[in-house]
């Protein structure tokens, strides 16, 4: 994190920042938290901690312990119950859920007349300097510098980073900011990681885009980001979390994932959110409009579509149109050949994971029915083939341009077929020749490293993608 300086001309006031989220978006609320679903439906999980936690029982408040930095703690299954362990030593069964909890920063800080204050609290502190001009610390308060009345440098110094680190399904262990809740459900356990979202989004941000790319792309990627993350939770809040740590949402990898470029273009962006008003829509909490669910995605292979196309239900600020920025030898020109036993296989997985009975013995033809606004992408497609029996289908419809792309396994719905078939006419496979990476909607990341390239800042870049939005604070 880089080192800022704040000089303070009449005396240094620090006060816990205690403002309430309250469910609306806007200029003059705090910064949320987000809640992410790091593992699901796992028997038990480990973990271990840096700095200061407490481990509690939320359903009764009570404290289960309180972890030495460096011991492993697991928590299992039992019955009805949560059993938490220390290392392997059983403590006892809770109902839960179990939550590991960050405790109080202690911030000392030298003001006028070098008088020592001290202030304790989980959300950062403020800084008011002459002329009530404000700025917030983030809980690292290391960082951070400040000059007094006299011109001395005064450090603001505070214990160790607070961290918790969860053993993985790989055996790997990853360090995460923030709090760990672990809930027992039918399926097994729900571990969910809850941060504040500006500390999530210093993981996203390196997680979803190269952080040598333009500084630019970084910023748009920081915004687009914050705004899907702060939709998510604006829809979510009846919800036990509110996004995955996988593409299914946007990509978190935790505190290691972090990188000082991206870091910076999150702070530099800090609440700055894309929103979208319809013609005649009232200003809700401050914002004039609702957070964009800003989807983006990895390369369009020069066009992007409307969402009806690519999903379902129409989107007003993620538009259809040619994407000339988008220009990169990775991503375009890709070929594959699946066997059709490949692709009977990789379209029996997809109609059983939308809860189909319906499994093909054996493929016999696709059939392109419908291409996208752009008619760069294949919208609809028929599947035809013989079931288990031996005996004919009804014709399965692949209804939309993703369900056409996951279905058959490929990078993008944008392509071409080759069909091979054999001397009595059967099909026996098909060579795919096509370009993108990605649903293709909103904004294209190599589109936005093309745009800044070429000179666009981040704001021209994120209106380019998302028609009608406007970029606002969210909160201060």
């Amino acid at each position: 994190m880089a080192r800022r300086l704040f000089s303070l001309t009449v005396m240094l006031v620090i006060f816990l920042s205690s403002l309430c989220y309250g469910g609306t978006v806007g200029a003059t609320t705090r910064e949320p938290d987000i809640r992410v679903a790091l593992l699901r439906g796992t028997p038990a999980v480990s973990f271990k901690v840096t700095g200061e936690y407490t481990v509690s029982n939320a359903a009764t408040g009570g404290t289960v312990g309180i972890p030495v930095p460096g011991e492993q703690w697991d928590v299992r299954i039992n019955g009805a119950l949560l059993q938490v362990l220390r290392n392997g030593i059983p403590i006892g069964s809770f109902t839960g859920p179990i939550r590991v909890e960050q405790a109080s920063v202690r911030l000392t800080v030298a003001g006028a007349g070098g008088q020592v204050v001290e202030k304790s609290g989980t959300e950062g502190f403020v800084v008011l300097g002459a002329g009530n001009n404000m700025a917030t610390l983030g809980r690292d308060a290391s960082a951070y510098q400040v000059l007094g009345p006299g011109g001395q440098m005064v450090a603001l110094k505070s214990g160790q980073l607070n961290l918790v680190g969860i053993q993985l399904a790989n055996g790997q262990w990853r360090r995460y900011r923030g709090n760990l809740e672990i809930r027992a459900s039918d399926q097994g356990l729900l571990v969910i990681n809850e941060l504040p979202l500006e500390q999530y989004l210093l993981s996203v941000v390196p997680g979803e885009v190269p952080a040598h790319w333009p500084y630019e792309v970084l910023k748009a990627q920081a915004v687009a980001a914050r705004s899907y993350a702060l939709r998510q939770i604006w829809d979510g809040a009846d919800k036990a979390f509110h996004v995955y740590p996988t593409e299914a949402s946007q990509m978190y990898l935790g505190y290691d994932g972090e990188n000082p470029a991206t870091t910076r273009a999150v702070e530099e962006t800090r609440g700055q959110t894309l929103v979208y008003a319809a013609p005649g829509t009232p200003s809700r909490g401050g914002l004039p409009g609702e957070p964009v669910a800003a989807f983006y995605h990895s390369s369009s292979g020069g066009f992007v579509e409307n969402a009806e196309d690519v999903w379902l239900k129409p989107v007003p600020y993620i538009k259809a149109k040619e994407d000339p920025y988008d220009n990169n030898p990775k991503h375009y020109n890709w070929q594959i050949y699946y066997t059709v036993a490949q692709l009977t296989d990789s379209i029996n997985k997809r109609l059983a994971r939308k809860g189909s009975n319906v499994q093909f013995q054996v493929i016999t033809d696709l059939v392109e029915l419908e291409r996208t606004a752009t008619g760069a992408r294949v919208k609809k497609m028929r599947v035809e083939g013989v079931g288990m029996d031996g005996t004919p289908l009804p014709p399965q419809i692949l209804a939309n341009a993703d369900e056409v792309r996951i279905a058959l396994g490929l990078k993008s719905a944008l392509f071409t077929m080759q069909k091979e078939f054999d001397a009595t006419g059967r099909l026996v496979g098909v060579t795919f020749t096509g370009s993108g990476w990605g649903h293709g909607l909103g904004m294209s990341q190599y589109g936005a490293r093309g745009m800044a390239e070429q000179g666009h800042t981040y704001d021209q870049i994120l209106q380019y993608y998302y028609t009608g939005t406007v970029l606002a604070p969210a909160y201060t």
